[in-house]
Formats: C-alpha cells, sequence, structure tokens
C-alpha cells in the first residue's frame, strides 16, 4: 500500500535543489505526506513509477517510455513553510533514468507515482502501509 500522486513535472519553487537532488521534481499535498508524518527537509522518501503521461510523445515514443515503468525512485523532500504542498525533488541516482529518455521538466510531462517508504534520521517509515491514498 502507498501514496499514489499524479502531478506535473517541473524545476519546483527553490533556484538550487536540495543536497543529492537534481532540479526536477513533483509536488504533493502537506495533508497527505510531511503533516501526516512529520517529516523533515532532506528526508529520502522511495517509491515506484507507473506511468508517465504528456509531452507530446508520440505512440512510438509512448512505446519506448514503457520501458521506465516499475523502475524505483528516490526524491528528496523539501517542505515549503508556506502554502498547501511539499516537493519531492528527484535523486541525481534516479534522474539518470529520466534523462535518459529526455522526460524533462517544463515539457508538459505529468507522472504517476507511488511513494512506499520516507528515511528520515536512520528511521524508516512506510507511507499508508494499510491502504493506497490516491491524491488526485
Amino acid at each position: 500500500m502507498a501514496l499514489i500522486i499524479e502531478t506535473l513535472l517541473s524545476t519546483g519553487p527553490l533556484p538550487t535543489p536540495p543536497e543529492r537532488a537534481v532540479r526536477a521534481c513533483l509536488d504533493v499535498r502537506k495533508i497527505n505526506f510531511s503533516q501526516a508524518y512529520e517529516l523533515p527537509d532532506e528526508t529520502i522518501v522511495t517509491g515506484e513509477i507507473l506511468e508517465i503521461k504528456g509531452g507530446g510523445l508520440t505512440d512510438k515514443e509512448k512505446e519506448i517510455v514503457k520501458e521506465i515503468e516499475g523502475k524505483g525512485i528516490d526524491f528528496i523532500l523539501w517542505v515549503s513553510a508556506l502554502g498547501s504542498v511539499d516537493w519531492l525533488y528527484i535523486s541525481k541516482n534516479s534522474w539518470l533514468i529520466f534523462r535518459d529518455y529526455a522526460i524533462l521538466p517544463g515539457m508538459g510531462y505529468t507522472l504517476k507515482v507511488k511513494l512506499t517508504e520516507a528515511k528520515s534520521e536512520g528511521k524508516t517509515v512506510p507511507i499508508f502501509p494499510k491502504r493506497d491514498v490516491i491524491e488526485g
């Protein structure tokens, strides 16, 4: 079970991404994430890529991009002091998957991702282990 989000791949609000991350991220509602789990900045969030849509992909390109689906992904959390969303910056290690397929922020790609774990200060916390929560 997990938190499932579907959101636009963007560069986010920070001029410089968190350490160990690139300037590509997804937003997630605070109420479903940092507030529910009391997560601090720099938490490592683990998940799985479920789907990639948009970006003007041709039918042939859509088939190629399907190779990414099911792959694991790590994010670095940035908890915004204001507003109702947190930002999940893609880790440098996970970024290679997107870069190699030219799935870049600012090009209209929407990612559907299953978030399964949050790791901070040596502790690992499962995200919604009893049922799937779908953020829409």
